[in-house]
């Protein structure tokens, strides 16, 4: 049987086979400190696709699925006086993830920032045709990363989309 680690704390470990759009279980399990297993919960789980998510997505994870909108009262960058999100997540060092910024109401630009601020990438549009902006990246170390979802330039306002994935990592029991 596979398993999703979601994560441990001390001998306490979490493990989900949990599938977008359906069924999995639940594990916690304590180890001893003899490193024996001790109490083990299961529990059986539904879950439901997000509405916007891609049908090939089943072996990623989604960090960060957010819908925003760029106009009035939102922060501006000094540099070209553009509108600017921030939106935050957490990565591990060596993680990989793709980022998406897609927008039809104006030419997106998206930053990736480390939890020291330095960035970590940035990208404008697809295509000459496709103004959308796509990053992927490995990330360097753990911690809090934030995202700038920005707009080309000072004229950009609108509504947007920010996706943020990652692939599931298994591990085996």
């Amino acid at each position: 049987m596979r398993f999703q680690k979601i994560g441990s704390i001390g001998l306490i470990t979490l493990l989900t086979t949990l599938l977008m759009g359906g069924l999995g279980s639940v594990a916690l399990s304590q180890k001893q400190p003899n490193g024996l297993s001790g109490n083990t919960v299961k529990a059986i789980a539904s879950t439901q696709t997000l509405p916007n998510a891609k049908q090939n997505q089943s072996n990623e994870q989604i960090l960060l699925d957010i819908e925003g909108e760029l106009g009035d009262g939102d922060q501006v960058l000094p540099q070209d006086g553009s509108l600017y999100d921030e939106h935050t997540f957490e990565g591990l060092a060596g993680q990989s993830v793709a980022i998406d910024l897609e927008s039809d109401d104006f030419d997106t630009f998206l930053i990736l920032l480390d939890p020291q601020e330095r960035i970590v990438g940035q990208h404008d549009d697809v295509s000459q045709n496709d103004l959308n902006s796509t990053l992927n990246v490995t990330l360097p170390v753990d911690g809090t990363y934030t995202i700038i979802a920005n707009g080309f330039d000072s004229n950009s306002r609108g509504r947007y989309r920010l996706l943020v994935r990652t692939p599931i990592q298994s591990v085996s029991q």
